[in-house]
Order: C-alpha cells, then sequence, then structure tokens
C-alpha cells in the first residue's frame, strides 16, 4: 500500500510540496487540501500508476545490467539468424566515419551493453522489438 503523501503526489502533481503529518496534511503552494475521502477514492488509480512506475524503473535498471562479452553476443547473433542483417545494416551506413566506428565497435568491443545507443540504432535499423531483444540478451548471459 502505498502512502497518503504518494497518493497526494500522484493524483494532485502540480500542487507540490505535500507535507503530511498523521492526519495532517499541508500544500507547499497553501491552497486547498483534498479531504481524506478524496484521497481514499484516489487510492486505487494512484497504486496502479505508482506500480506502472516501480515497473518501468526496475525495466530501465534490468536493461542497464544486460551486458554480454564479444562471444556471447556474436552467439546470439548467430542463433537468432541475424548476424548477416546487422553486417548489412552497418555496411548500409552513408556517413564513412560512423560506419567505421560501428564496425569497430563491432568486430572489437569486449562488452556489448543493452543500453548503448549503437545496439538501439541496430535494433531500431532491423526493425526488432525492443521487449524480444531484452529477452535475447538475458538468454546469451547464460552463453559460455
Amino acid at each position: 500500500m502505498i502512502s497518503t503523501h504518494d497518493i497526494l503526489s500522484i493524483t494532485w502533481p502540480n500542487r507540490g510540496g505535500w507535507r503530511v503529518y498523521g492526519d495532517s496534511i499541508t500544500a507547499g503552494d497553501g491552497g486547498s487540501v483534498p479531504t481524506m475521502e478524496e484521497i481514499e477514492a484516489a487510492r486505487p488509480a494512484a497504486e496502479i500508476a505508482h506500480a506502472a512506475h516501480l515497473a518501468a524503473a526496475t525495466l530501465a535498471n534490468t536493461r542497464a545490467n544486460l551486458i554480454l562479452t564479444r562471444a556471447q553476443f556474436g552467439e546470439m547473433l548467430i542463433r537468432r539468424g541475424i548476424k548477416s542483417s546487422v553486417l548489412a545494416a552497418i555496411a548500409a551506413i552513408q556517413d564513412p566515419t560512423t560506419r567505421e566506428i560501428m564496425t569497430e565497435w563491432f568486430e572489437y568491443a569486449p562488452t556489448v551493453r543493452r543500453t548503448s545507443p549503437k545496439v538501439e540504432a541496430i535494433r531500431q535499423q532491423l526493425l526488432l522489438d525492443a521487449d524480444d531483444v531484452d529477452d535475447w540478451f538475458t538468454e546469451a548471459m547464460g552463453y559460455e
């Protein structure tokens, strides 16, 4: 169950500066304060919003921790049958400097982070689903 302060912050975000002491509530901007009945009526929606926020934060943290070795990354691409597509996408980059940077990264990076802008650019270029790529990275972390 979320706190009264969180309900106030989620449901009435523009009021800001809520102070909750037991049953005493004040608004930082000196404005009116919702009644306890209004707060309790807002609780279900606020709890859903709060849970969604926590889930998004957890996903972002999970993605940030998905790091593969170069060998794991290469094996994942081979197992998924997309290595040639990734190489073609890199070869199709118009800017020669960017293409060379991507080629060097693809061939020599010791680790590959799921949140890398390079991984995201390849994912978008190949129209891959972000959740699928997350799953592939998670699975590939088990490769030896």
